[in-house]
């Protein structure tokens, strides 16, 4: 079976952002396998989740499910309303391994999760 453009866009964001479908999932507040059901074609997410989806990657929704051969990359829009500092934050985490793309996103919500029990 030829698997969907959405699904193969949805594993190569998830893969590019060095995550795992369990964080993804957690993310969405879904089942692991339920997420795994939309990268293995087996299962179409409501609308809702696909737009969550999309803003999670910071891609459009035309990035999802349109076809096409291009790599997958900030939208314009998303680029254009990172600063300097986000900018060169978003090329230093791609240029990093997966695994430490992994622990750098732990620490950040290790972080967050500190400053929302600070307020």
């Amino acid at each position: 079976m030829i698997k969907s453009v959405f699904s193969c866009r949805l594993r190569c964001l998830r893969k590019k952002a060095g995550l795992t479908q369990e964080e993804v999932a957690k993310h969405l507040n879904i089942e692991r396998q339920t997420y795994c059901n939309y990268e293995n074609d087996s299962r179409t997410p409501p609308l809702e989740t696909i737009i969550r989806l999309a803003d999670f990657y910071r891609v459009t929704l035309d990035d999802l499910v349109r076809d096409g051969k291009q790599d997958i990359s900030l939208s314009a829009s998303t680029s254009q309303t990172l600063n300097i500092t986000e900018k060169a934050l978003v090329e230093s985490f791609r240029s990093l391994p997966s695994q430490s793309q992994r622990e750098v996103l732990q620490f950040i919500q290790f972080k967050s999760a500190l400053q929302t029990n600070a307020k």
